[in-house]
C-alpha cells in the first residue's frame, strides 16, 4: 500500500500549501515590521527636529541652550576703564567700591554676555549699559549715577534685587529692566 505523501499529487499539493503558508507569514512580517520600523524613523527624525527647532527657539529668546556652565569665580576690577563683558562671557563681580570718572559706562554688556553683580558700590555717569542678548543680575549693592544708571537696548535683559539704585533707567527695543 502505498502513503498519501508518496502519491505525486499529493506531494504538488503539500508543496504549494507550504509555498502559501511560508508567503503568508512573510507577508504578516512585513505588514507588522515595516510600520514599526517606519515609527521608529519618524520618532528619531521628529525628535531631531524637534532639538533643532528647540535649541533656535532658546538662542532666539537669549537663553543659552547649552547646559549653565560652572559659575566663575568673582574678578576684579579697578574702575579705572570700562568693564567689558561680551560674547558668550560668564562674569561675576561682587563686594567691590568703584568710583568710575572715564567716558562712557562703568560697565558694557553685549552680545550673549551673563554678568552678575552682588553687593558691589558703583558710581558713575552712566553704571550698566547692556545690548544684544547679555542678562545682567543685580543682586545687593548701591548703583548711583549722574545720569542712567541702566541703560539696556535690543534683547538686553537687567534684573535688580535688593539693591539701592540712584539715577534713571532707559530700555529700549525688546530690552527689560525688573526689579526697581
Amino acid at each position: 500500500m502505498r502513503l498519501p505523501t508518496d502519491d505525486p499529487r499529493y506531494r504538488e499539493a503539500y508543496d504549494q500549501a507550504r509555498k502559501a503558508k511560508n508567503e503568508a507569514e512573510g507577508m504578516l512580517l512585513k505588514l507588522i515590521l515595516v510600520p514599526v520600523m517606519l515609527l521608529i524613523f519618524a520618532g528619531v527624525f521628529g525628535g531631531v527636529i524637534w532639538y533643532v527647532i528647540s535649541q533656535k527657539d532658546a538662542v532666539d529668546r537669549g537663553v543659552s541652550p547649552t547646559a549653565p556652565a560652572a559659575p566663575v569665580a568673582p574678578q576684579a576690577w579697578n574702575g579705572a576703564a570700562t568693564f567689558e563683558c561680551r560674547g558668550n562671557d560668564r562674569v561675576s563681580l561682587m563686594g567691590q567700591t568703584v568710583q568710575f570718572t572715564g567716558t562712557g559706562p562703568a560697565i558694557r554688556a553685549g552680545a550673549n554676555c551673563q554678568l552678575t553683580l552682588t553687593n558691589m558700590t558703583i558710581t558713575a555717569p552712566t553704571v550698566i549699559e547692556a545690548g544684544g542678548n547679555a542678562q545682567v543680575m543685580i543682586i545687593g549693592g548701591t548703583y548711583s549715577a549722574t545720569d542712567k544708571s541702566f541703560v539696556a537696548t535690543a534683547n538686553a535683559k537687567i534684573s535688580v534685587s535688593g539693591a539701592t539704585v540712584t539715577g534713571d533707567t532707559q530700555a529700549s527695543g525688546h530690552a527689560e529692566i525688573t526689579g526697581l
